[in-house]
């Protein structure tokens, strides 16, 4: 069990958050979890991690093979809990130091209400703030939830018309700006690897994504259903039209 992955995880949690994890699992209702994680970490060698030993202790039976389903499933049973525990202490993380994260979650949480004077309060602050913020994935989701929540912003469709264009091209700028702060986030593992292939010798090197980045849009899961579902729209004029069209 020492180089069990469920071992290594935990003492990492343990070493990090010995207080905080104490306290999750003491009222996480799950006693047998909070037991085999408090023997992982208090283990002293590798006899007392021992699957037998452990096993004994927490079902005060001996283990075999015909019950060993009953230790995958408290294995599986803890790692579930120290995950949960992980998403929350990174979900404080992100709300403590990335505003935009929270943000991001209010406008959420305001388009499950269709609460649209939040949605537009919160979608303003994040396009302002976008590049202080550094955080363009939250701010790109936020301007699609914008343009999603005009069908019911704006019923008047003629007045709709007129608030499409621009959100679509803040929308356009933001990609923009989270693919260009990607690629130099990429660019620095490139020179990095780069610079110790330099150091070493070696020839081979990453070539850099600068000034322009062109891409064949990949047939992925989701760009085919929202292309399947934008094609549903097209009735053609152009710009772009699909070669097919599908109508509902």
């Amino acid at each position: 069990m020492i180089n069990h992955e469920i071992t290594i995880l935990a003492n990492k949690i343990e070493s990090h958050y010995p207080k905080e994890i104490r306290k999750f699992l003491s009222i996480s209702k799950k006693s047998r979890s909070e037991q085999l994680y408090k023997l992982i970490v208090s283990a002293k060698n590798e006899d007392q991690l021992e699957r037998g030993l452990l096993f004994k202790k927490i079902f005060a039976k001996k283990y075999s093979e015909k019950n060993d389903y009953l230790w995958r499933n408290e294995i599986r049973l803890l790692k579930e809990e120290l995950e949960i525990f992980l998403i929350q202490k990174e979900h404080e993380h992100f709300s403590k130091n990335n505003q935009a994260y929270n943000d991001w979650l209010l406008m959420h949480a305001f388009d499950r209400l269709k609460f649209s004077v939040g949605m537009d309060e919160k979608y303003e602050v994040l396009l302002k703030e976008k590049d202080n913020y550094a955080s363009y994935a939250f701010v790109l989701d936020a301007c699609l939830l914008q343009l999603n929540n005009l069908l019911h912003k704006v019923p008047d469709l003629r007045k709709r018309m007129n608030e499409y264009p621009a959100l679509i091209k803040a929308s356009k700028l933001v990609l923009n700006d989270m693919v260009s702060a990607y690629s130099a986030k990429l660019n620095m593992q490139s020179s990095y690897y780069n610079w110790i292939a330099y150091n070493h010798k070696l020839e081979q090197r990453e070539d850099l994504l600068l000034n322009e980045y062109h891409i064949y849009l990949e047939k992925n899961p989701i760009s085919n259903f929202y292309n399947h579902f934008a094609q549903s729209f097209t009735i053609s004029s152009d710009p772009n039209s699909f070669e097919k069209q599908f109508f509902i």
